[in-house]
């Protein structure tokens, strides 16, 4: 074996090694509108059908963006990415085979709710505004991991990639400050002086102080701080010589 060979073969190795390392997306089979998990992407019909509660006799059927639908085998194997949208029938009623070409109808689903579409590729803005979402709202795909990564606005989100996400919300940002000795966090980036004497129950005739560079800077009552973590003040009364 040549020696560009072997760096071939290790290469293919080292690339099948990772993608057996990579989690697995959660797919969801929507079946009479209802979003059912699914435990792989690759899987017979039976296990649509009995994950949907069908009754004897039903059949399972491909929604297609067509007025010709198709019916499923019980053991016929099926793809959830070339299409996870179904309903039940009875046997009697399941659509006859047809030459038809229409794309199959997909369902992303966030947060247990699913959303139909013929469009396979999304981006992060895209599904944000299918579902109603804020631009600002954390959306990750939904992993057999416990570490998912955020989908940015300008990324794009493909079908077959996964098709199940959920969100979670920006906590609000957190700015711990110490007042007379006394932490306090805000959930604000400014803050009145006033507001400050309030939350410390410090007396509006005493004076606050900002500690810059080891050193005492008074702040004037109808200023408005910038505030920053770790940040330190303190009061005192007013010394009524300098007002």
């Amino acid at each position: 074996m040549s020696t560009q060979t072997q760096v071939t073969a290790q290469a293919n190795d080292l690339g099948h090694q990772e993608k057996q390392c990579a989690p697995e997306p959660k797919w969801s089979a929507v079946v009479d509108d209802e979003s059912l998990p699914m435990p792989r992407r690759r899987l017979k019909a039976r296990v649509v059908l009995e994950q949907a509660g069908a009754e004897p006799g039903q059949v399972l059927v491909r929604d297609l963006d067509s007025e010709h639908d198709v019916a499923l085998h019980h053991d016929q194997e099926i793809d959830l990415a070339e299409g996870n949208v179904f309903y039940l029938v009875p046997e009697c009623d399941a659509p006859k085979p047809a030459d038809c070409h229409a794309p199959p109808k997909l369902a992303f689903v966030v947060d247990d709710r699913p959303e139909e579409v013929v469009l396979a590729n999304q981006t992060g803005l895209t599904l944000r505004d299918l579902f109603g979402l804020a631009p600002d709202v954390l959306l990750f795909r939904d992993y057999q991991s416990p570490h998912d990564n955020p989908i940015g606005l300008e990324d794009a989100v493909r079908f077959m990639d996964g098709p199940v996400f959920y969100t979670r919300r920006h906590k609000p940002h957190v700015i711990t400050i110490t007042i007379d000795g006394k932490p306090y966090e805000l959930h604000q980036e400014k803050a009145t002086v006033k507001e400050l004497k309030r939350l410390a129950g410090i007396p509006l005739a005493d004076v606050l102080d900002k500690i810059v560079d080891g050193q005492m800077v008074p702040l004037d009552d109808n200023a408005t701080v910038e505030l920053h973590c770790g940040e330190v003040f303190v009061s005192h009364p007013r010394d009524n010589a300098s007002s």
